[in-house]
């Protein structure tokens, strides 16, 4: 095997051996944040139960906070990457909305138990709560960028309303499905939540 092969499985087996100690993490934390309470569990007894040393968890996340939050930066450039394959024959409107589905889909379903524990006690733990509701002010500046990329003439107040009322409905078709259980199609959630809010903002874009 060439020096280069023998370097690309070197770091394909490093990379996977990072993604199943994130897993394990995840999954150890989440099951003693169940089991005795997400205000009694410390980091130090996450990485006991997941035999792994304290500086092993904060190499994959800041907080315990940031373990219910989720990757944020990487949910950013995925949804980026989302709105830039839009064609540029759609509406703005049509645009931002079809990547947060295309994006939402693929995320889920690669790893939807897990999202949903995680969303599930985020929603209930103040300080996870507040980094949740900030990661989708973030998502909500991007589709801004991204609306006044498409018409850079619009106006910038309408602008702002089409991004909030699209992350409106998205918030709030994700807090029903985890209020459910995840018994609910999400997509329908999104796609209902979106109808609901009436033409008035695909006007705007349109």
């Amino acid at each position: 095997m060439s020096s280069s092969m023998s370097s690309g499985v070197a770091v394909g087996r490093r990379e996977r051996k990072k993604l199943e100690t994130r897993a394990r993490l995840e999954s150890v934390a989440l099951d003693l944040f169940e089991e005795r309470g997400y205000d009694a569990t410390t980091v130090e007894d996450v990485t006991e139960s997941a035999d792994v040393a304290v500086r092993t968890f904060f190499r994959y996340f800041p907080s315990k906070e940031a373990l219910l939050v989720g990757p944020t930066g990487e949910a950013l450039t995925a949804l980026e990457a989302a709105l830039d394959a839009r064609p540029e024959g759609e509406t703005p409107y049509v645009s931002v909305v079809a990547a947060l589905r295309s994006l939402r889909g693929e995320a889920l379903r690669a790893q939807e138990a897990s999202v949903l524990r995680r969303l599930r006690l985020a929603l209930v733990v103040p300080a996870a709560r507040a980094g949740v509701l900030e990661a989708y002010q973030q998502w909500e500046g991007v589709l801004v960028r991204h609306l006044r990329r498409r018409r850079p003439d619009g106006d910038v107040l309408e602008t702002r309303v089409v991004a909030a009322g699209v992350m409106a409905a998205f918030r709030v078709a994700v807090e029903s499905w985890v209020e459910g259980g995840g018994g609910d199609d999400l997509d329908d959630l999104f796609d209902r939540a979106v109808e609901r809010m009436g033409t008035g903002l695909a006007d705007v874009t349109s």
